[in-house]
């Protein structure tokens, strides 16, 4: 059933002399990246629920989004998001929103033995995103946060800039930046101190996202072919709006891969709100900039 279900998998872009094991393992993250179920209106109903009371989720599934675009817009650099917290601050059910666009939510199965790994993940990607959670157990296996950085990590990541056309969306220990060093330099930062990843909103529950996640688990998948056709049929706009947007960035934020992840933002907010009925929130989006590209 394994090879059967592999054989569905398009791996012929791999060179002639990828290793076995490698060709498997890429068939089996780009099987779990392709997953669909339930319909677009679930996926739709739960992910403005969310959008609208936990901004910063908002913001990652938005460039989620964006990147999705990266098809049509193949020049796109690539860059890290990188959500930064102590445990139970939502970080990973960011994750799980912005993999609901093109996979199960649930499936945050692809954990790191080594970040030698990355090399690979981010081929199976297919240059669009990836979701890598913890990523600072990769690095410091023992939580020790005076252990040197891993050389399999160093590996990954210098993998990753040597051909950077895929967006990483990524979760671990504050001030990890100090302990990657260079590799984390292009990095955009949410502090989920700073910018809450989960809020509380008046009135509500502090358990109010646990019904539209749950609804994001039955709904998934469907988004990442909207998106396909939304580029499709309009592609000169959102070509535009690509080249506008990077263009007024470029003199404010010198870092491509920072640039690219504010640009992404702008494409995946005006995307969910035209075909997903989310209304643009860019307060997320503003913070940020003023940190990034300040006047």
């Amino acid at each position: 059933m394994t090879s059967t279900r592999h054989s569905l998998v398009d791996i012929s872009n791999l060179p002639a002399d990828t290793p076995p094991g490698v060709k498997s393992f890429i068939s089996t993250v780009r099987l779990g990246y392709s997953t669909k179920k339930g319909t677009f209106e679930g996926w739709k109903r739960a992910i403005r629920r969310i959008a609208k009371h936990a901004p910063v989720i908002h913001f990652t599934t938005a460039v989620a989004v964006g990147a999705l675009m990266r098809p049509l817009l193949r020049d796109m650099p690539g860059g890290i998001l990188y959500l930064q917290g102590a445990s139970t601050t939502g970080k990973s059910i960011a994750l799980r929103a912005a993999l609901s666009l093109r996979a199960d939510p649930s499936d945050m199965t692809w954990g790191f033995d080594s970040m030698a790994t990355l090399k690979w993940y981010t081929v199976a990607a297919e240059h669009n995103f990836l979701c890598l959670d913890d990523i600072h157990m990769a690095i410091l296996p023992d939580n020790d946060s005076g252990r040197p950085v891993s050389s399999a990590y160093l590996l990954g990541f210098d993998h990753w800039e040597q051909s950077p056309h895929t967006t990483i969306l990524a979760t671990g220990i504050p001030n990890l930046r100090a302990l990657a060093g260079k590799h984390l330099e292009q990095a955009v930062e949410i502090d989920a101190q700073q910018l809450p990843l989960w809020p509380t909103p008046a009135g509500m529950s502090p358990w109010w996202m646990d019904e539209p996640l749950s609804e994001l688990r039955v709904h998934y998948g469907r988004a990442h072919d909207r998106i396909s056709d939304s580029i499709s049929k309009d592609a000169d706009y959102w070509t535009e709006q690509y080249q506008m947007n990077m263009e007024q960035l470029t003199p404010r934020i010198p870092l491509p891969g920072q640039r690219a992840l504010f640009v992404q933002a702008l494409l995946g907010l005006q995307w969910l709100e035209f075909h997903a009925g989310v209304k643009s929130d860019f307060t997320v989006h503003n913070a940020l900039l003023s940190k990034y590209a300040p006047d």
